[in-house]
């Protein structure tokens, strides 16, 4: 598997397995599926993206120190949620969204404590396996607005390599 899937991974089992302080899952429920999955999804994968939903993207970056086997990868992490969200008709229990902003701003909140804890690289670590993060560098948020979508994000670059 290629060193961007894996962080694509890595991140995505992160950010699924998010618990809030009291054990509980830390996402809101605006960003369940039919089928109570949340919507957190690699880069290059199947499955519909529609609703509210996270894209974690890596991409190839060059290596840390020649011949070492560390890469700086280049990587977003965007939140997207449309700006009128319909009722789902395959989940019955989850009716549309009366204001989809809260909803945003939430998951915007979770996800950016997620990005910014503290020992990112070692939760990124622990979440794929064959997969070693040494350092999160140049994190910057980022948020627009279209007039179909609110997105909030970040981009940031992950030392890591294969083991």
């Amino acid at each position: 598997m290629e060193l961007p899937e894996l962080a694509e991974r890595a991140l995505v089992n992160y950010l699924t397995g998010l618990l809030d302080a009291n054990g509980a899952p830390a996402w809101p429920d605006s960003m369940l599926d039919s089928a109570d999955n949340y919507r957190i999804f690699a880069g290059e994968s199947e499955g519909r993206k529609g609703g509210q939903a996270i894209l974690c993207i890596a991409d190839n970056g060059p290596e840390e120190i020649p011949s070492s086997g560390n890469f700086r990868l280049p990587c977003e992490v965007w939140l997207r949620t449309p700006v009128a969200v319909a009722a789902d008709p395959a989940n019955p229990n989850m009716p549309a969204a009366p204001d989809p902003l809260v909803n945003h701003s939430a998951a915007a909140d979770v996800l950016r404590g997620a990005i910014m804890a503290n020992g990112l690289e070692l939760m990124l670590t622990a979440a794929e396996a064959g997969f070693s993060v040494w350092g999160v560098v140049d994190r910057k948020a980022e948020r627009h607005q279209t007039g179909e979508y609110w997105a909030s994000g970040f981009s940031f670059k992950l030392v890591c390599c294969n083991l």
